[in-house]
Protein backbone atom coordinates (compact mmCIF):
# COMPACT_ATOMS: atom_id res chain seq x y z
CA UNK A 1 0.00 0.00 0.00
CA UNK A 2 1.20 3.36 -0.68
CA UNK A 3 0.17 7.03 -0.05
CA UNK A 4 0.82 9.97 -1.81
CA UNK A 5 1.48 13.04 0.47
CA UNK A 6 0.92 17.09 -0.82
CA UNK A 7 3.46 18.76 1.10
CA UNK A 8 2.37 22.15 2.76
CA UNK A 9 3.11 25.50 1.10
CA UNK A 10 5.05 27.55 3.03
CA UNK A 11 4.31 31.22 3.47
CA UNK A 12 6.98 32.23 1.14
CA UNK A 13 5.28 29.98 -1.50
CA UNK A 14 1.65 30.94 -0.76
CA UNK A 15 2.99 34.80 -1.06
CA UNK A 16 4.37 33.97 -4.38
CA UNK A 17 0.88 32.35 -5.88
CA UNK A 18 -0.94 35.01 -4.76
CA UNK A 19 0.96 37.70 -6.33
CA UNK A 20 1.17 35.22 -9.22
CA UNK A 21 -2.78 35.18 -9.79
CA UNK A 22 -2.96 39.10 -9.11
CA UNK A 23 -0.82 39.49 -11.87
CA UNK A 24 -2.77 37.42 -14.15
CA UNK A 25 -6.23 38.72 -12.73
CA UNK A 26 -4.92 41.64 -13.60
CA UNK A 27 -3.37 41.78 -16.97
CA UNK A 28 -6.67 39.48 -18.14
CA UNK A 29 -9.77 41.39 -16.46
CA UNK A 30 -11.55 43.03 -19.46
CA UNK A 31 -13.97 45.30 -18.68
CA UNK A 32 -16.82 44.77 -21.16
CA UNK A 33 -17.29 48.38 -21.33
CA UNK A 34 -14.36 48.31 -23.97
CA UNK A 35 -15.98 46.69 -26.57
CA UNK A 36 -18.54 48.08 -29.03
CA UNK A 37 -20.34 46.72 -31.86
CA UNK A 38 -18.17 48.65 -34.39
CA UNK A 39 -15.54 47.93 -32.95
CA UNK A 40 -15.77 43.90 -32.47
CA UNK A 41 -17.31 43.86 -36.45
CA UNK A 42 -13.71 44.87 -37.37
CA UNK A 43 -12.18 42.54 -35.00
CA UNK A 44 -14.42 39.98 -36.24
CA UNK A 45 -12.49 37.46 -38.35
CA UNK A 46 -14.65 33.74 -37.03
CA UNK A 47 -17.74 32.29 -37.16
CA UNK A 48 -19.60 32.80 -33.57
CA UNK A 49 -22.69 30.92 -31.96
CA UNK A 50 -24.79 31.64 -29.18
CA UNK A 51 -26.05 28.94 -26.91
CA UNK A 52 -28.64 29.37 -24.53
CA UNK A 53 -29.61 26.63 -21.82
CA UNK A 54 -33.46 27.52 -20.69
CA UNK A 55 -35.12 25.79 -18.21
CA UNK A 56 -38.36 27.49 -17.13
CA UNK A 57 -37.41 31.17 -18.29
CA UNK A 58 -40.47 32.52 -20.19
CA UNK A 59 -40.33 35.64 -17.87
CA UNK A 60 -37.10 36.68 -19.19
CA UNK A 61 -35.94 34.18 -22.38
CA UNK A 62 -37.64 37.21 -24.42
CA UNK A 63 -35.46 40.32 -23.49
CA UNK A 64 -32.81 38.27 -23.56
CA UNK A 65 -33.22 37.66 -26.88
CA UNK A 66 -34.35 40.90 -27.63
CA UNK A 67 -30.79 42.21 -26.34
CA UNK A 68 -28.95 39.87 -28.61
CA UNK A 69 -31.26 40.37 -32.41
CA UNK A 70 -29.09 43.70 -32.88
CA UNK A 71 -25.79 41.92 -32.45
CA UNK A 72 -26.99 39.15 -34.85
CA UNK A 73 -28.72 41.21 -37.37
CA UNK A 74 -25.42 43.47 -37.11
CA UNK A 75 -23.24 40.17 -37.93
CA UNK A 76 -21.54 39.88 -35.51
CA UNK A 77 -23.36 36.63 -34.55
CA UNK A 78 -24.60 33.39 -37.02
CA UNK A 79 -26.04 31.89 -34.99
CA UNK A 80 -28.53 31.94 -31.43
CA UNK A 81 -29.68 28.65 -30.19
CA UNK A 82 -32.18 27.65 -27.44
CA UNK A 83 -31.27 24.76 -26.49
CA UNK A 84 -34.89 24.12 -23.82
CA UNK A 85 -35.36 21.56 -20.77
CA UNK A 86 -38.98 21.31 -21.52
CA UNK A 87 -39.86 23.95 -19.76
CA UNK A 88 -43.99 23.73 -18.67
CA UNK A 89 -43.90 27.67 -18.83
CA UNK A 90 -43.79 28.98 -22.45
CA UNK A 91 -40.44 29.34 -22.74
CA UNK A 92 -39.67 27.37 -26.00
CA UNK A 93 -42.60 29.13 -28.06
CA UNK A 94 -41.37 32.65 -26.63
CA UNK A 95 -38.12 31.82 -27.89
CA UNK A 96 -39.44 30.66 -31.32
CA UNK A 97 -41.44 33.80 -31.76
CA UNK A 98 -38.12 35.76 -31.38
CA UNK A 99 -36.94 33.77 -33.91
CA UNK A 100 -34.55 31.67 -32.29
CA UNK A 101 -33.56 28.30 -33.25
CA UNK A 102 -35.06 26.05 -30.01
CA UNK A 103 -34.25 22.19 -29.76
CA UNK A 104 -35.30 20.45 -26.32
CA UNK A 105 -31.70 19.04 -24.66
CA UNK A 106 -33.12 15.28 -25.05
CA UNK A 107 -33.42 15.68 -28.19
CA UNK A 108 -30.18 16.42 -29.22
CA UNK A 109 -27.62 13.71 -29.47
CA UNK A 110 -30.76 10.93 -28.48
CA UNK A 111 -28.12 8.54 -28.64
CA UNK A 112 -26.70 9.16 -25.02
CA UNK A 113 -30.28 9.07 -24.02
CA UNK A 114 -32.06 11.65 -21.28
CA UNK A 115 -29.83 14.94 -20.49
CA UNK A 116 -28.72 15.27 -17.00
CA UNK A 117 -28.53 19.04 -16.33
CA UNK A 118 -27.30 21.64 -17.99
CA UNK A 119 -23.53 21.21 -18.10
CA UNK A 120 -25.20 17.69 -20.46
CA UNK A 121 -27.52 20.84 -22.28
CA UNK A 122 -24.55 22.89 -22.59
CA UNK A 123 -22.51 19.93 -24.17
CA UNK A 124 -25.28 19.29 -26.63
CA UNK A 125 -25.58 22.99 -27.47
CA UNK A 126 -21.97 22.85 -28.63
CA UNK A 127 -22.89 20.03 -30.88
CA UNK A 128 -25.44 21.27 -32.26
CA UNK A 129 -24.24 24.94 -33.65
CA UNK A 130 -21.19 25.37 -36.04
CA UNK A 131 -19.82 28.69 -35.08
CA UNK A 132 -15.66 28.61 -34.21
CA UNK A 133 -16.81 30.56 -31.49
CA UNK A 134 -18.87 29.34 -29.28
CA UNK A 135 -20.56 31.71 -26.28
CA UNK A 136 -22.81 30.45 -23.50
CA UNK A 137 -25.24 32.63 -21.76
CA UNK A 138 -27.59 32.52 -18.79
CA UNK A 139 -31.37 33.57 -20.09
CA UNK A 140 -33.01 33.52 -16.54
CA UNK A 141 -31.14 37.26 -15.88
CA UNK A 142 -32.84 40.40 -15.48
CA UNK A 143 -32.25 43.51 -17.23
CA UNK A 144 -30.01 41.12 -19.66
CA UNK A 145 -27.66 43.64 -21.88
CA UNK A 146 -25.85 42.99 -25.01
CA UNK A 147 -22.80 44.47 -23.21
CA UNK A 148 -23.05 41.40 -21.20
CA UNK A 149 -22.60 39.54 -24.77
CA UNK A 150 -20.10 42.10 -26.04
CA UNK A 151 -17.67 41.56 -22.79
CA UNK A 152 -17.22 37.76 -23.68
CA UNK A 153 -16.62 38.13 -26.95
CA UNK A 154 -14.46 40.83 -26.86
CA UNK A 155 -11.50 39.51 -25.38
CA UNK A 156 -11.24 36.60 -28.27
CA UNK A 157 -11.75 38.81 -30.95
CA UNK A 158 -9.16 41.20 -29.47
CA UNK A 159 -6.54 38.41 -28.71
CA UNK A 160 -6.22 35.59 -30.83
CA UNK A 161 -3.87 33.72 -28.08
CA UNK A 162 -6.80 33.31 -25.63
CA UNK A 163 -8.82 30.60 -25.72
CA UNK A 164 -11.56 30.65 -22.83
CA UNK A 165 -13.22 33.66 -20.95
CA UNK A 166 -15.69 33.55 -18.17
CA UNK A 167 -18.02 36.05 -17.19
CA UNK A 168 -18.29 38.30 -13.99
CA UNK A 169 -20.48 40.73 -12.75
CA UNK A 170 -21.87 42.27 -9.67
CA UNK A 171 -24.53 39.81 -7.97
CA UNK A 172 -27.00 41.17 -5.58
CA UNK A 173 -28.28 39.34 -2.97
CA UNK A 174 -32.26 40.18 -2.03
CA UNK A 175 -33.64 38.54 0.99
CA UNK A 176 -37.36 39.83 0.91
CA UNK A 177 -37.69 43.84 0.30
CA UNK A 178 -34.09 43.84 1.26
CA UNK A 179 -31.14 44.28 -1.53
CA UNK A 180 -27.73 43.49 -0.73
CA UNK A 181 -26.01 45.17 -4.16
CA UNK A 182 -22.42 42.59 -3.65
CA UNK A 183 -24.01 40.37 -1.46
CA UNK A 184 -24.76 37.26 -4.23
CA UNK A 185 -22.23 34.55 -4.98
CA UNK A 186 -22.14 33.02 -1.52
CA UNK A 187 -21.70 29.10 -3.34
CA UNK A 188 -19.20 30.70 -5.03
CA UNK A 189 -17.01 32.06 -2.74
CA UNK A 190 -17.56 29.77 0.34
CA UNK A 191 -17.11 26.06 -1.39
CA UNK A 192 -15.95 26.79 -4.93
CA UNK A 193 -13.32 29.39 -4.74
CA UNK A 194 -11.52 27.18 -1.67
CA UNK A 195 -11.98 24.19 -3.37
CA UNK A 196 -10.12 25.80 -6.85
CA UNK A 197 -6.99 27.35 -4.66
CA UNK A 198 -6.97 23.75 -2.62
CA UNK A 199 -7.02 21.60 -5.57
CA UNK A 200 -6.07 23.85 -9.17
CA UNK A 201 -4.78 27.23 -7.99
CA UNK A 202 -3.78 28.33 -10.95
CA UNK A 203 -7.83 28.79 -11.79
CA UNK A 204 -8.65 30.95 -8.42
CA UNK A 205 -8.35 34.44 -10.30
CA UNK A 206 -11.56 33.32 -11.80
CA UNK A 207 -13.61 36.45 -10.54
CA UNK A 208 -16.74 34.49 -10.53
CA UNK A 209 -15.78 30.15 -11.25
CA UNK A 210 -19.71 29.12 -11.42
CA UNK A 211 -21.07 32.02 -13.76
CA UNK A 212 -23.31 31.14 -16.27
CA UNK A 213 -21.58 33.66 -18.49
CA UNK A 214 -18.71 31.27 -20.46
CA UNK A 215 -17.40 31.50 -24.19
CA UNK A 216 -14.19 29.88 -26.05
CA UNK A 217 -12.66 28.40 -29.06
CA UNK A 218 -14.50 25.44 -30.61
CA UNK A 219 -10.92 23.44 -30.65
CA UNK A 220 -11.02 24.04 -27.65
CA UNK A 221 -14.39 23.55 -25.66
CA UNK A 222 -14.63 19.81 -27.97
CA UNK A 223 -11.90 18.91 -25.89
CA UNK A 224 -13.37 19.35 -22.91
CA UNK A 225 -15.81 17.54 -20.78
CA UNK A 226 -19.16 19.57 -19.06
CA UNK A 227 -19.70 18.50 -15.68
CA UNK A 228 -23.27 16.26 -16.21
CA UNK A 229 -25.94 15.64 -12.72
CA UNK A 230 -25.59 11.80 -11.82
CA UNK A 231 -29.40 11.40 -10.55
CA UNK A 232 -31.55 14.00 -12.69
CA UNK A 233 -35.56 13.70 -11.66
CA UNK A 234 -37.58 13.53 -15.13
CA UNK A 235 -39.68 16.46 -15.42
CA UNK A 236 -43.36 15.17 -15.61
CA UNK A 237 -45.91 16.03 -18.65
CA UNK A 238 -48.20 18.45 -18.33
CA UNK A 239 -51.83 17.28 -17.18
CA UNK A 240 -55.08 18.42 -17.99
CA UNK A 241 -54.38 19.91 -21.17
Amino acid sequence: MTASVRERASPADLLERELELANWSARNSLSAERYDLEGLLDLKRQTVSVVLPAREVGQTIASVLDALAPLRTAGLVEEIVVVDATSRDGTAATAAERGAAVLQESEVLPGFGAARGKGDAMWRGLAATSGEIVVYMDTDTRDFDARFLLGMLGPLLERPELQFVKGTFRRPLEIGEIAVPDGGGRVTELVARPLLNLLRPELGGFGQPLAGETAGRRTLLEELPFAVCNDVTPVPEPTGL
